[in-house]
């Protein structure tokens, strides 16, 4: 009997991270969403802005695992995130932006949660080339 694998996906409720688990599922792999909540994601900033006009709220990533037909998991990290925002190991950009502390500290933080559960892989929805700094090669290749 074959062992069915089992995949951690960051689920942004966007269509990158979405498409890229269900690629994954596609070939028969068991797969559930991780979300973060570090009270910096852009979905914050735009609940807050918008007017009774706009669509509705909805916590995207839920919308997106729910589409998935996958269980998310949504966890806490505010206090670790804090010195990642504080003291980023890579610096800042030309503003507050460590794009490649976050992307290591919560591809980190999944790889925790995937030892823990016993999952045997991290799915992410990186696209190379779509962002400047965090999602080049070289950076996806970045240690913590």
């Amino acid at each position: 009997m074959q062992v069915r694998r089992k995949a951690v996906a960051l689920v942004s409720g966007g269509l990158d991270s979405m498409l890229a688990a269900k690629i994954v599922q596609s070939r028969y792999v068991h797969v559930e969403g991780l979300n973060y909540i570090t009270r910096f994601c852009v979905e914050d900033h735009a609940h807050a802005i918008r007017t009774s006009t706009d669509r509705p709220k909805r916590n995207n990533a839920l919308w997106g695992a729910e589409q998935l037909g996958i269980n998310l998991h949504i966890i806490d990290v505010i206090e670790a995130y804090k010195d990642v925002v504080i003291i980023p190991k890579h610096g800042y950009g030309a503003h507050l932006n460590p794009c490649l502390d976050c992307k290591s500290f919560i591809v980190g933080k999944a790889r925790e949660w995937m030892e823990q559960h016993d999952f045997d892989f991290i799915v992410t929805g990186e696209v190379l080339s779509q962002r400047p700094v965090s999602q080049r090669r070289e950076s996806l290749q970045t240690a913590n």
